[in-house]
């Protein structure tokens, strides 16, 4: 079963952490990887 809330403070790491990898592995084959990398580090900060 499926339970869907609100997300609060505690989640934050969490959600950040699998923004930046859906978004690596949706993005990454247009560019290099080093490149990704560090765009990624800039902006799915943790302390946003």
């Amino acid at each position: 079963m499926v339970t869907i809330r609100i997300a609060d403070k505690k989640d934050a790491e969490l959600i950040a952490e699998l923004s930046q990898q859906t978004f690596i592995e949706t993005f990454a084959s247009s560019n290099s990887k080093k490149i990704w990398i560090s765009f990624c580090r800039n902006l799915f900060l943790k302390n946003r």
